[in-house]
């Protein structure tokens, strides 16, 4: 009996110890989801704060440069703000990660209003108007079959559409979203910069990027619009002949002066141009204007990684020397700063070299790396040079070296993390800085805050973003929509319901807890029941067996003395 009683006490002990680990993580699960329902209540606030106030700007004139200012200080207040909930972080996880609960999770990378605009122009380079193109990360700087870091062509306006163009010479941008955003650096200063993603092509080898320039074009009379600085509501016109040069993004009419009244940063309209394409007919914003040379902010690409514009070439008299090491890499020598690019930063490894006009080393090699000061190649181990010294020859690299990147605003991940709240039941937590209800509304304040006042990609210019934004405002607190999205279909998440979803789950631990610790109770008092026997029935229970005991022994003695010779 006291065997049997021993074994459940164990199992019951057991199972209460069970419970109680059990109430324990769900206590701290409990505190994750209340301050998870806390950030919540915060965020809608502060996306229906800045939907009323745009609604509020919508009422209004749209053109009214105090007006256009408050709404996207209004944005990128609401923007910072958003980036802290998102960064909420509790005993050294933050909440909006999913499974990288170590890794801040939302950078949207403002720091000023200015610096942001000068990125996003809203005309050149505009804010990414879909949720793929927003969350799209990558970085490419090689061929990915061989490992060539010169593996980019970049071209000012590819067969002749007026459209740059960058080509890879493998098949590394099959996955880059159209309209997504995406940074060039590593061409030495050249191609260096941010662009806006217009066209995938080639088998996924081309992207076209949105363009703005000018096509050469002779004297021909033109009118050319722009906003009265005067008046918000109207605009003035200046007829004039003027001809257009792309190489330098000049408007110059044949009249001295008179494109004097047009300011610099104005958003100008021309028409009257050859029709194209390419043409000149369209929105350009003026950089520059002394009155005869207006000249236009451009984006595109300049040709680098063409046969007319390599990438790298030196031509050696007499001072170009190469080595063979034996077992060590072979290198190739120049004179100080030779193997540098336009920037003057050191060729980067994986690039290959074509060597023409030696005697005994024509032929393509690959960099290793470069000396500090430039002037020494050392190959990869498997290339072999001929020992020449101070000789004659070209050294070149037509194909551009260079990185081709986006990044996300989102530095988690997507990973579901699961909850078990007893042995037989769990629920999932999915909520993260990249869920579409935030997203949607990052992506609305972002395509308000864009552009700069009166130039061509400004608020005030494009008024239909307001709609836009304010139709996926609306789809990323509330669980109806009225209208059609704007960017095609949208995903249906929203923070009403992650917040009727954060709340179920705590109703559901909330519940179980209770129950855990009402069987907690239960098992305690079977758990007492043993271990606090009454002790006048235990000792009594005791001496009946040791009389028990003392009787069986007393037997088994009498027997071990009997013998059959007490019997004989």
């Amino acid at each position: 009996g006291i065997a049997l009683d021993s074994q459940r006490l164990i199992n019951i002990e057991n199972s209460r110890d069970a419970l109680k680990r059990f109430v324990d993580n769900n206590n701290q699960m409990e505190t994750r989801l209340k301050i998870t329902d806390t950030a919540l209540a915060g965020i809608r606030e502060i996306i229906d704060n800045f939907r009323k106030n745009l609604n509020i700007f919508q009422g209004g004139s749209t053109k009214d440069q105090v007006r256009v200012q408050t709404i996207q200080d209004d944005a990128f207040r609401s923007l910072k703000s958003l980036e802290d909930l998102l960064n909420t972080e509790i005993d050294g996880r933050f909440l909006f990660a999913g499974a990288r609960v170590n890794t801040e999770p939302a950078n949207f990378g403002l720091s000023t209003i200015a610096a942001f605009q000068a990125t996003f122009d809203g005309a050149r380079v505009t804010v990414p108007t879909t949720r793929d193109a927003t969350l799209e990360d990558f970085s490419f700087n090689k061929n990915s079959s061989t490992g060539a870091a010169n593996w980019l062509t970049f071209e000012r306006s590819a067969g002749g559409t007026g459209v740059s163009r960058v080509t890879a010479t493998s098949a590394e941008f099959s996955n880059v979203t159209v309209g997504s955003t995406i940074t060039v650096s590593g061409t030495g200063g050249v191609n260096d910069g941010t662009f806006t993603v217009t066209a995938v092509g080639g088998g996924g080898t081309t992207i076209d990027v949105k363009t703005e320039q000018l096509t050469d074009e002779a004297a021909l009379p033109v009118t050319i619009t722009y906003q009265d600085p005067n008046n918000i509501n109207s605009t003035r016109s200046v007829a004039a002949t003027v001809s257009f040069t792309r190489a330098t993004n000049t408007i110059t009419a044949t009249v001295a002066g008179a494109l004097t009244d047009i300011p610099a940063g104005a958003k100008i309209t021309i028409a009257g141009a050859a029709a194209g394409p390419p043409t000149n007919n369209g929105s350009f914003t003026v950089d520059t204007n002394n009155g005869t040379n207006l000249v236009i902010k451009s984006k595109r690409f300049t040709d680098q990684g063409t046969a007319g514009a390599p990438y790298f070439t030196f031509t050696g008299a007499a001072n170009l020397s190469f080595t063979n090491n034996g077992a060590n890499p072979d290198t190739i020598t120049a004179p100080a700063g030779t193997f540098r690019d336009a920037a003057g930063n050191s060729l980067p490894a994986g690039l290959k070299l074509t060597i023409t006009g030696t005697a005994s080393n024509n032929a393509t090699f690959t960099i290793a790396s470069v000396s500090t000061d430039g002037s020494t190649v050392t190959l990869v181990a498997t290339d072999a040079l001929t020992t020449e010294a101070n000789t004659n020859g070209t050294v070149t690299t037509v194909t551009a070296a260079g990185t081709v990147a986006a990044n996300s605003y989102y530095s988690g991940d997507q990973v579901t993390l699961t909850h078990r709240v007893d042995s037989d039941r769990d629920f999932e937590f999915a909520i993260n800085a990249a869920d579409p209800a935030f997203e949607k509304a990052i992506r609305a304040m972002m395509i308000i805050l864009q552009g700069k006042f009166q130039s061509e990609g400004g608020l005030d210019q494009n008024p239909e973003r307001v709609g836009q934004a304010l139709f996926l405002l609306q789809s990323s607190i509330e669980r109806t929509v009225n209208g059609t999205p704007p960017f095609g279909t949208e995903l249906s998440s929203n923070v009403d319901q992650l917040a009727i979803n954060n709340a179920f789950n705590l109703v559901l631990l909330d519940r179980t807890n209770k129950q855990h610790k009402d069987f907690i109770g239960f098992l305690d008092e079977s758990i007492a029941r043993v271990e606090n026997a009454d002790p006048l029935e235990t000792i009594t229970r005791l001496l009946d067996d040791q009389r028990a005991l003392e009787a069986s022994f007393q037997t088994l003695a009498r027997i071990k003395q009997l013998s059959l010779i007490n019997f004989l």
